[in-house]
């Protein structure tokens, strides 16, 4: 007892000391507060300091308070920038040296940053050099002339993670990611120009030579008819002044006009036909396919089955093809795959001059056709509103330039209307000898300016097109290097007079980008550079203030306009199998390795596979009773109806009919066995919500939809009521047997402000939407301003995502496959 008593008596005198302390420390005002402030008086009292903070906030503004290299740009700032005057521009190095001086960082001279160091020897300099073409020569990992430039700015496929120095992407070694946040630059530059390298298309030659260049002419339009492709082959093609967009067809069709249209024909990959222009007093008939080089082993599929058909054909002519033929003359047909990647030695930029390609080795006849080309080309995409002004400021027209040819390249690239100009059809071919683009660096941006009357003449009238084939046989790479020339120029030389004889052929295809409803259509231009001449077309191209795009990037600019992309969005294709059973691994592998109470908990019965992969595609054909490999049905064809809905024909889609929804009836076409019919559709959320890959697509209630579209955009005066039932019909768990397609990409779309997705759904739900949407009554009719940002409400759906979260609304239309 007398223990507890004794601490008792030491707690209360811990509380004492502490309150002691308290009160001492306590701040107690002595003069109560004035019921009110006066602002002046306080004002008054404090004006030197207010004053002497805003002198300082000013005088912080100054360049008094900046370093040399703070003032560059954010784009060109460089961390050797702060000690070296020598890495920044003329104007700001007295700027620089006084400040070095003010400090104890002594700045190197030219000849201390020359002097020989162990690594600047000429032997490490050869070992350097032969360690570059040594991986840009590795199988599976090639790199295109601009890889220099991209790796110093990009994360590059093919590169690292693994020992040898990883898979490649597509056979290159591509630019994925950039190190800088870009996604929402990308739609706002597309106002000015976006530029992306697409060298690694791979390129098809297909050339037809007989003594007539009708026969020539028939036989290679016969051979692309055979090979499955849906267009490019007909007679409006072959002037070669157009760039034909179409898509491959999986199976090839059949020799004679009764079968030409009856089976089912699936689209495998979208494909260019480029026809080339045929020189005088030559028999010979060529033209390009240019496909993504995940499809490449298809093409070369197809081509090696038309061949074969055609040399069969021709031992028994007694049938009428599609295409009316001579087979009693003798027509030679080649075709070949360019090689697109470039020599090791360009890769890596160690060969830069190769003046014995100017000449060819052996005499040939003047007569004589031209060889057909070996290997490949630089292809360069810009897109953007004003793409054409910094093309004009690139693309200077040679003294020895044909006279029309640089005309027409001047008036197409002065235009001030955006996408193009309405007298110019899209794909669209010019070709035209321009400069040495290094002779006029940097370049300047041109004025935009009206097109005139003489234009629109000149197409309305058909004359002929302004374009020839002497790119393709060119073999000539530059003369001269840039130390070379800059070395003239320093001397107080012309450069222009240096390479006044060095000029080469360019190939440049306008078209138009078109995109879904909701976001504006862009100018595309595709420009065609021959091999060697890479890196001084990019260097030009890059210093306008085009933003570079990964492949990443690329793939975002297209899902804002809406447009599918191959093979990221082609599920009937097996590169798309493949990438979305490795992204199913590494997803599955990621939720895995997390603990078991911090796992997402999965739903099969709302997402069967949530991980996605082959398993998702074959699992919804089953469900559509229509088992087998999915293939994508492609517009412009005659197409299947295999479910039992009230639409019993075939639809026939052209371009222009996607955004009206209108829908032309043909003879039903029995779809083979093993095949499920799937259809590319663009999701658009109806108000709140993202969809990614792999959320499952849901067909609602019939009966549920004039609801649903009364709720989702209701008066003002019911806005509440509709909000609590959304909200309950979001909270209500869909069926995993009840989906009908799957979303292959997307995310949060800037061009419209809602979230988008591409999705696959089967061709029977797709006719039943439509079926719905024609069975609902007009719109009423509504008076007054209509909103700025206006909610789809056409083909409703529900998409609900493989994770967490709710459904949410979206509305569906249609992707265009060519």
């Amino acid at each position: 007892m007398a223990k507890r008593g004794a601490e008792a008596d030491g707690a209360e005198t811990l509380a004492d000391s502490k309150r002691q302390r308290h009160e001492a420390y306590a701040i107690t005002p002595r003069d109560p507060p004035p019921p009110q402030l006066d602002l002046d008086e306080l004002l008054a009292a404090r004006k030197s300091e207010i004053l002497a903070l805003q002198r300082a906030m000013s005088q912080a503004r100054s360049s008094a308070h900046t370093r040399a290299w703070q003032l560059l740009p954010r784009h060109l700032r460089r961390r050797a920038a702060s000690h070296n005057p020598l890495r920044l521009p003329r104007r700001l190095r007295g700027k620089a040296h006084a400040e070095l001086r003010a400090s104890n960082t002594h700045a190197k001279t030219r000849s201390e940053m020359r002097r020989r160091a162990p690594e600047r020897t000429l032997r490490a300099y050869i070992r350097r050099r032969a360690a570059l073409q040594a991986r840009a020569g590795r199988p599976g990992r090639r790199w295109l002339e601009t890889h220099l430039w991209h790796a110093k700015r990009f994360r590059m496929s093919g590169e690292k993670g693994a020992s040898d120095g990883g898979a490649g992407h597509w056979g290159f070694c591509l630019a994925e990611t950039p190190f800088q946040k870009s996604f929402r630059t990308t739609w706002r530059k597309s106002a000015y120009a976006l530029l992306h390298d697409a060298s690694y298309t791979a390129a098809f030659y297909v050339g037809a030579r007989a003594r007539r260049v009708t026969d020539a002419t028939a036989r290679l339009q016969l051979l692309l008819h055979l090979a499955g492709v849906a267009h490019g082959w007909e007679d409006e093609w072959t002037s070669g002044a157009r760039l034909c967009e179409t898509v491959l067809l999986d199976r090839p069709r059949g020799m004679h006009k009764a079968r030409a249209s009856a089976p089912f024909l699936p689209a495998l990959a979208p494909l260019r036909v480029l026809w080339l222009p045929r020189a005088e007093r030559h028999t010979r008939r060529a033209c390009l396919l240019l496909v993504h080089p995940a499809a490449a082993w298809d093409v070369q599929q197809s081509l090696t089955h038309a061949l074969d058909a055609i040399h069969a054909e021709q031992r028994r002519p007694r049938h009428v093809c599609i295409v009316p033929q001579r087979w009693n003359k003798h027509v030679a047909l080649t075709a070949h795959a360019l090689d697109m990647a470039p020599p090791a030695s360009i890769a890596a930029g160690v060969l830069h001059t190769d003046t014995t390609c100017r000449a060819p080795t052996t005499l040939e006849p003047v007569d004589a056709p031209p060889l057909p080309p070996t290997t490949g080309f630089n292809v360069f995409e810009l897109v953007g509103d004003r793409a054409a002004h910094v093309l004009r400021g690139v693309l200077q027209p040679a003294a020895d330039a044909d006279r029309d040819q640089a005309h027409m390249l001047s008036r197409v690239l002065q235009h001030s209307t955006a996408p193009l100009p309405p007298w110019l059809p899209s794909g669209t071919v010019l070709s035209c000898r321009v400069d040495d683009p290094r002779l006029h660096f940097p370049p300047k941006n041109a004025a935009p300016s009206a097109a005139s009357g003489d234009d629109v003449a000149w197409v309305q009238d058909g004359r002929p097109s302004y374009t020839d084939a002497a790119f393709f046989e060119h073999r000539a790479r530059p003369s001269y290097t840039q130390s070379q020339i800059d070395r003239r120029r320093a001397m107080g030389g012309d450069a222009a007079a240096l390479t006044s004889l060095d000029t080469l052929p360019v190939v440049l295809i306008a078209r138009t980008l078109q995109a879904a409803p909701g976001a504006r259509d862009l100018a595309a231009y595709t420009l065609l550079v021959p091999r060697g001449w890479g890196a001084a077309f990019w260097m030009s191209l890059v210093h306008t203030g085009a933003l570079v795009l990964g492949q990443a990037q690329y793939r975002t600019l297209h899902l804002n306009m809406g447009r599918a992309q191959f093979p990221h969005d082609w599920i009937s294709h097996p590169a798309h199998m493949r990438a979305s059973e490795a992204e199913a691994h590494t997803l599955r592998a990621a939720w895995e390795a997390r603990p078991p109470a911090k796992r997402v908990p999965l739903r099969p019965s709302v997402c069967a596979h949530p991980f996605g992969g082959p398993a998702l595609w074959t699992t919804l054909a089953e469900q559509a009773g229509t088992p087998g490999t999915p293939v994508l049905v492609p517009s412009g064809e005659a197409q299947p109806s295999g479910a039992p809905v009230p639409m019993r024909a075939t639809a026939l889609w052209a371009r222009r009919q996607y955004e009206g929804g209108l829908l032309r009836s043909r003879v039903r076409a029995p779809v083979p066995a093993g095949l499920a019919p799937f259809v590319l559709v663009l999701l658009t959320a109806c108000g709140r919500g993202a969809f990614a890959a792999p959320a499952t697509v849901h067909l609602p209630p019939a009966d549920t939809v004039p609801q649903w579209r009364h709720a989702l955009c209701p008066p003002t005066s019911q806005r509440d009521e509709a909000r609590r039932q959304l909200q309950g019909w979001e909270h209500t768990e869909l069926a995993a047997h009840t989906a009908i397609g799957a979303v292959t990409s997307g995310d949060y779309a800037l061009a419209t402000g809602h979230g988008r997705a591409l999705a696959a759904i089967t061709w029977d739900a797709w006719l039943e939407l439509e079926r719905r949407e024609a069975a609902m009554p007009l719109p009423e009719r509504t008076w007054g301003r209509q909103k700025r940002n206006r909610v789809p409400l056409e083909r409703l759906v529900l998409v609900s995502p493989a994770w967490r979260g709710v459904p949410r609304f979206a509305s569906v239309q249609r992707v265009p496959t060519m």
